[in-house]
């Protein structure tokens, strides 16, 4: 005997459930897929004891011995075969242009199942890193918070470009609630008053599959403005390329991924490890161009949105991707991808 007309429609909202259920099922496993994003989120204690308390109780890098010191960094920690002035040079005008930032809001905007959209409207602390990518002029009447409530604002004024993860700060909302933080290199810049602070402004480009954003935010130091020019200038990834490379300097049995970041929030490390693949969109697309790294370079939360560098035999980025996160059942580290092919010098 034939299943009646109710009876036929339980079965199609059953197969209907557990199809749902099934593709339900099939994100989660994706989201999983796509590994841990490294922020350091912090509770409702002290910013400073918490980011410490962090770092001390670690699970990832207890101890963090391959964290090396970003004030203490030396041409001695480099592998012989790139103990190259150039590099050091280079190595430690990204660490000039690393910054931390400090989120002090999440969007709502952030979509259900994105990094953190679990504390959608709250003001729940989240700590990254980034980078400048660029220094400007600014033009025009000074746009920041101060002078849009003053009847005088600044006329010279500059506009500084940092580069980071998207799930970092995922848009201009969250922008204009982040602090960045440059030259945090040790407590005793803090101390000395060496450690500039900045809030950001707006995000121009974002990505949230390619996780990068450009966060935009503004000064009326020049003092500023000149020790991120002097740091471009000393970053001379081009002619790394071109002239170590040739003269057989970084014939390296492995690339070697270079991390400059706050773990945990902390004051800024360098990590140098192990490539261990390079993840293309397409095989036709140029090799400096769109590529996700996969490293063994230790990171820890809080390295998100860390500039990432490559160097070896034949493979040295003339730009940077932003850490992303981290496959915890491969133990690997990974970036996102971003197109950045020098930085120039104008």
């Amino acid at each position: 005997m034939g299943n009646t007309a109710s009876e036929t429609q339980v079965e199609a909202n059953i197969e209907q459930r557990q199809l749902s259920q099934n593709e339900s099922e099939s994100a989660n496993m994706k989201r999983r897929d796509q590994g841990c994003h490294e922020c350091e989120v912090i509770g409702c204690g002290p910013e400073a004891e918490e980011s410490t308390l962090a770092w001390t109780k670690c699970t990832k890098n207890p101890g963090h011995s391959k964290f090396l010191p970003a004030s203490k960094f030396d041409l001695k920690h480099l592998d012989r075969h790139f103990r190259d002035t150039t590099v050091f040079n280079s190595i430690k005008a990204l660490s000039d242009l690393t910054v931390r930032l400090r989120v002090t809001y999440t969007s709502h905007k952030r979509p259900d199942g994105y990094a953190f959209a679990k504390y959608k409207g709250s003001d729940i602390l989240h700590l990254g890193s980034g980078w400048v990518y660029r220094v400007r002029l600014g033009e025009g009447l000074c746009p920041c918070r101060d002078c849009a409530c003053s009847s005088f604002p600044c006329k010279q004024w500059y506009r500084i470009y940092v580069f980071t993860a998207c799930h970092v700060v995922y848009n201009s909302e969250e922008a204009q609630n982040t602090m960045v933080d440059f030259f945090y290199d040790d407590e005793t810049y803090r101390k000395e008053g060496k450690v500039k602070t900045v809030w950001g402004s707006e995000i121009f480009i974002k990505s949230e599959e390619k996780d990068h954003s450009l966060l935009s935010c503004v000064t009326h130091s020049k003092d500023l403005f000149m020790q991120l020019q002097e740091a471009r200038r000393n970053l001379f990834l081009k002619e790394l390329v071109r002239g170590a490379l040739s003269r057989g300097q970084l014939s390296l049995p492995e690339p070697v991924v270079v991390i400059v970041s706050h773990p945990h929030g902390q004051p800024k490390k360098i990590t140098v490890g192990q490539l261990v693949r390079l993840k293309f969109d397409s095989e036709h697309l140029d090799p400096i161009s769109n590529k996700c790294l996969v490293y063994k370079t230790e990171t820890c939360p809080g390295s998100s949105g860390a500039p990432v560098i490559v160097i070896g035999s034949r493979a040295m980025l003339s730009g940077f991707v932003p850490h992303s996160g981290s496959k915890q059942v491969e133990r690997v580290n990974f970036s996102g991808e971003i197109f950045v092919s020098k930085l120039e010098n104008s």
